[in-house]
């Protein structure tokens, strides 16, 4: 039993909330434990006698040290001094203590098998999981995993004991225990050891042994910055569940492809060659398609002194294929003043490219400098970005590229860009080229 002290709603003292009505509330004493140090806080119930009160959704410190909780009324009216009884979610408090150990375990074992560089840089210990980050220089092997699994599930299974004692900061550091470097400790500390494995200073809750954490599995490892590396792991009835998904999804695999798990990873890898040998089929069947369109639908206009000039339009929606079909891919490729230059013997193809971010001006000036500096006998390939051209532009460049047709040299211009394709017509019609 214990008493209602104070009451709060919407940040102002009240003297009672009534039903429906959400705020927090400070108990006299409280099995509640209120956030911290990485540990959420505890849900439950507020009860008098056989009748719920009101719901407890979190425990927070909102006011410095005052543990107090966040509740909606039920039924009927919670008032200050009020006795009432208050209870815990076992379960879910349960399940926090064994993630808040089993990540003690973890911290010491990525010690002994990472290096004693490893330092905690934050946590967060839930009903659900917990999360762990920590310093270190690189990713770690597969094989380092599974270790720090191995070194973990072993303590858990050896059923140590989980002490708990409160003493002075210095005796606490003077027996070796660790602490956070950022973490601002009082006078008088609680240090938390877990056999001879583990000793923290910590003022969260935990299992009374090591055997009550069940099995820990490392579900992720990922880095979050420069030198900082986060484990998120499951324990208890949270491996379980996870083993269950894992092997229901192998059943479901194995069932429709047909094969026994262990022989899943083969049949995948036949699976991906399969799909490879599908592929180049497609796509020189492509090839071949596109080269017959290209035939069909580009025409010849013989200008002055011999030079020719050919103009069509292919819909193709693969560039890169197009640029394939005229540029084969065994042409080396170099860079020169970052426009990419595909160099054969005859002809040469110059690609116009440019970033998504130039400007419209930017991509006008980038195509006029890389056409000047096109040798004869070139194919010119203006693609995209150039949706952001305007017709004015767009009028200049195939203007620009046309007066290069006269001079021998070859041009392509592969684009779906609307201004280009509108104004194809009208730079012909101005020179007066009938195709």
């Amino acid at each position: 039993m214990t008493r209602v002290r104070a009451l709060v709603r919407d940040g102002r003292k009240v003297d009672c909330l009534h039903q429906g009505e959400e705020g927090m509330v400070l108990l006299e004493s409280t099995p509640f434990y209120a956030e911290r140090g990485g540990q959420i806080g505890d849900t439950g119930l507020i009860k008098n006698g056989d009748t719920l009160l009101a719901v407890v959704k979190d425990s927070t410190h909102p006011f410095g040290e005052l543990n107090m909780q966040s509740v909606t009324v039920t039924k009927g009216d919670l008032k200050v001094g009020e006795t009432v009884q208050a209870a815990v979610e076992m379960d879910r408090h349960l399940a926090i203590a064994r993630n808040h150990t089993a990540t003690h375990i973890l911290h010491a074992v990525l010690g002994k098998v990472l290096g004693g560089h490893v330092r905690q840089n934050g946590s967060l210990v839930t009903d659900r999981f917990l999360r762990f980050d920590y310093t270190h220089y690189e990713t770690p092997t597969r094989e380092q995993l599974d270790e720090i699994e191995i070194l973990v599930n072993e303590a858990v299974l050896a059923d140590k004991p989980v002490t708990t004692v409160v003493t002075d900061l210095e005796t606490a550091k003077a027996s070796g225990a660790k602490a956070l470097f950022e973490e601002k400790y009082g006078k008088i500390v609680r240090v938390v050891s877990v056999g001879d494995i583990s000793s923290e200073l910590c003022g969260g809750t935990h299992v009374s042994s090591s055997g009550t954490i069940g099995c820990l599995k490392i579900i992720s490892e990922e880095s979050i910055g420069a030198g900082i590396r986060r484990i998120t792991a499951v324990t208890g009835m949270g491996t379980v569940k996870m083993l269950q998904e894992a092997v229901s999804t192998v059943d479901s695999l194995s069932s429709r492809l047909g094969v026994k798990p262990q022989l899943l990873m083969k049949k995948v890898e036949s699976m991906e060659s399969e799909i490879r040998d599908l592929h180049h089929q497609i796509e020189n069947l492509s090839r071949a398609q596109l080269a017959g369109s290209i035939d069909s639908v580009i025409a010849k206009k013989n200008l002055a002194d011999g030079v020719n000039l050919y103009l069509g339009s292919v819909e193709e929606k693969n560039m890169n294929l197009l640029r394939n079909q005229l540029c084969p891919p065994e042409a080396s490729i170099s860079e020169e003043d970052n426009y990419g230059v595909w160099n054969q013997v005859l002809p040469t193809a110059t690609k116009i490219d440019a970033p998504a971010e130039m400007s419209a001006k930017e991509v006008f000036r980038l195509a006029s400098e890389t056409i000047a500096k096109a040798t004869d006998k070139s194919i010119i390939i203006a693609e995209e970005p150039t949706a952001h051209l305007s017709t004015e532009l767009a009028l200049q460049l195939l203007q620009l590229l046309r007066d290069q047709a006269s001079q021998g040299k070859c041009v392509l211009i592969a684009s779906s860009n609307p201004q280009l394709k509108a104004c194809a017509n009208n730079v012909i019609n101005l020179n007066q080229i009938n195709l």
